[in-house]
């Protein structure tokens, strides 16, 4: 076995195979060691300083209504962004793997049921312009996790539902340069396998 994939079962993370990244981070789960393996030496030729690619995921509130959807990728154009994205149906395993962080939360198996209920758009998010990192530019227009306390003008505050869960607030976006890098080979697994 290789000395950087690692089996892990414990409450703090999802049963697999993972990876340290280069900060000591664990990075999985993977069903398989060739899986981890893969995924590992795809993540260790990526550049950190130069990533200007993120992962955004338009989230079943929204994504299940065509001019919200349309709406969104719109704004995402007119600040700059070039898309791929693509709109499909994960299993359970796909959010698992992009909200390991959160695993063993109280609120975890919930949010995991509303990200299932329906399709999601999953979107490969760049930019020309690296001065700012793409998750950095991308989170700023997304506003603030709670659409309530979002400043108008951005995604969650313009596509609110008043008196939604927290989790229903239309969009996800990585949250640090090593998570859009996770994330973003994440959902070029799933789409490979779709």
């Amino acid at each position: 076995m290789s000395e950087h994939i690692v089996w892990l079962d414990d409450k703090n993370f999802a049963p697999g195979f993972y990876f340290l990244d280069e900060t000591s981070r664990y990075v999985g789960p993977h069903k398989t060691h060739d899986e981890a393996d893969a995924n590992y030496q795809s993540y260790i030729k990526h550049d950190i300083n130069g990533m200007t690619e993120t992962f955004a995921m338009i989230k079943p509130d929204c994504a299940s209504d065509p001019e919200k959807v349309g709406k969104i990728i719109s704004i995402a154009i007119r600040e700059g962004f070039m898309l791929m994205a693509r709109k499909c149906t994960p299993g359970k395993q796909f959010f698992e793997n992009i909200y390991v962080e959160h695993y063993g939360k109280p609120f975890f198996d919930e949010f995991i049921s509303f990200m299932t209920s329906g399709p999601v758009v999953l979107m490969a998010l760049s930019h020309d312009d690296s001065s700012v990192p793409a998750f950095t530019r991308w989170r700023n227009l997304m506003g603030a996790t709670n659409p309530e306390k979002a400043v108008p003008g951005t995604i969650r505050h313009m596509f609110r539902t008043p008196s939604a869960p927290l989790h229903c607030n239309c969009v996800h976006g990585s949250s640090d340069a090593d998570s859009a890098r996770r994330e973003v080979d994440i959902m070029f697994n799933c789409m490979a396998l779709l």
